[in-house]
């Protein structure tokens, strides 16, 4: 996306409040395009900081007939913030036939500084070289974003006003911790983290649309080393007070003394001294074991019942087993407010609707967030009302549309295109998980 002497306007629309930040005036003789973008957001969950955005910029890349290379960077303009959660920014970008792939990084202006891309560079060697230090507060103030935008045509294609959606994921994990259920045999007084990475890469890896990741970007010279300073709790939950970087899960042997882990402080039955309690990040999916935090994810412990004192210092408590405490712990990803409960289980989509396009080869995907093992779940198709047509399965497949479960996602495929002008193309798939009934709707439109 580099090359000649045109440039372009882009502007991007996130979910984030932001304030202006100036860059290099636009040449006047030079023409310009102005493009919208629109970013995912978990409105109903966000902060006021969760949501802020000081400086943004764009990493441009072309495609060399091989692999995209680096060739630029664009400071972001103009940055103002339209509605909640909502911010316009422009950038200029040189026009470029050839295929263009836009990195938008914000609140990552320092990571970016200390570590510039250089022209030519592979998108993988870009990855790796942009990180941030994770110190031992815990508390964060800013989150560095990512996202990424696609122009397989290059920017010469790009029309004044074009709106496009473009989805971000935040590089840090959000770590709340709910005691309202125990409020009679426990008050909560502090949290803190043990073992978490020192080091955190803004931009992931890989990636699954639309848009969540299932694996780690942790940079090399990153060490399990951190214990977050403990954050005094005033109220009953700790919500939104403690972030973390990823960190991957260790070998099964070794999760007690290397897994990063939640410590917990408080007093047991009216006590005038706290006691501490360990808890895991551990799921019901063999493919996040325990000590596994993925960026972007919200994981919230609802401590369900609390036996005994604690260990006497939080060291004892996060290098031993966690004792006299219960909990369920919800991974939240960005997801919608679709949440079903069954006593100790749930089962969260991103939405209860899948819309596709009319041609063959359209897709969709629904994330699913659940402590429900994929074997304890199927699919069928079923009719508007959720009575069930067909016998459950982990995919379906009418002819018209397949569907695909997966622990983490339902994905659906327009097997055929659907005629002009014949009107919306409907269908029902029932999620069973357990005693947990979700009916979705796909619909194939016009479009």
């Amino acid at each position: 996306m580099v090359k000649n002497c045109i440039y372009y306007i882009l502007t991007i629309i996130f979910f984030f409040t932001c304030c202006k930040k100036k860059d290099d005036p636009i040449p006047l003789e030079k023409e310009v395009v102005r493009v919208h973008f629109l970013s995912n957001a978990l409105q109903s969950k966000q902060t006021e900081n969760e949501s802020k955005i000081k400086q943004a910029q764009a990493l441009i890349f072309v495609h060399d007939g091989n692999e995209y290379k680096y060739q630029y960077k664009a400071i972001a303009t103009a940055i103002t913030e339209i509605e909640t959660h909502k911010t316009n920014f422009e950038v200029v970008l040189q026009i470029e036939a050839k295929p263009v792939k836009i990195y938008v990084l914000a609140n990552a202006d320092l990571a970016i500084a200390n570590n510039l891309p250089r022209v030519g560079e592979s998108e993988t060697e870009v990855k790796s070289k942009i990180t941030q230090e994770f110190g031992t507060q815990g508390r964060s103030t800013e989150f560095p974003m990512w996202g990424e935008l696609l122009l397989n045509n290059g920017t010469s294609t790009i029309l004044h006003s074009t709106i496009i959606p473009i989805k971000t994921l935040r590089s840090k994990a959000r770590i709340d911790v709910i005691a309202e259920d125990v409020v009679n045999d426990f008050t909560l007084v502090s949290i803190q983290a043990f073992r978490a990475n020192s080091m955190s890469q803004i931009i992931p890896n890989t990636y699954k649309e639309p848009l969540f990741v299932e694996e780690t970007s942790i940079p090399l010279t990153s060490m399990q080393t951190i214990n977050t300073e403990a954050i005094s709790i005033s109220q009953i939950s700790s919500v939104a007070q403690l972030y973390l970087p990823e960190t991957d899960a260790p070998p099964a042997s070794d999760k007690i003394k290397k897994a990063c882990c939640i410590i917990v402080g408080g007093l047991y039955k009216g006590g005038s001294e706290p006691s501490y309690y360990r808890l895991d990040v551990e799921t019901n999916d063999p493919a996040f074991p325990l000590g596994k935090i993925l960026r972007n994810h919200q994981y919230t412990f609802n401590i369900s019942k609390v036996e005994n004192v604690g260990w006497p210092s939080p060291e004892e408590a996060a290098n031993n087993q966690s004792i006299d405490i219960q909990a369920s712990i919800a991974d939240w990803i960005e997801l919608e407010n679709e949440l079903d409960f069954d006593g100790e289980y749930y089962f969260r989509v991103s939405s209860r609707t899948a819309t596709l396009s009319d041609t063959i080869g359209s897709e969709a995907s629904i994330l699913v967030s659940s402590n429900i093992f994929l074997s304890d779940c199927s699919i069928q198709w079923a009719r508007a009302d959720g009575s069930p047509t067909s016998l459950p399965s982990i995919s379906l497949d009418n002819g018209i549309f397949r569907v695909e479960e997966s622990q983490r996602n339902l994905h659906i495929v327009a097997l055929t295109a659907k005629p002009s002008g014949s009107g919306i193309r409907e269908a029902y798939v029932l999620i069973n998980a357990k005693r947990i009934k979700i009916l979705i709707k796909i619909i194939q439109t016009d479009q």
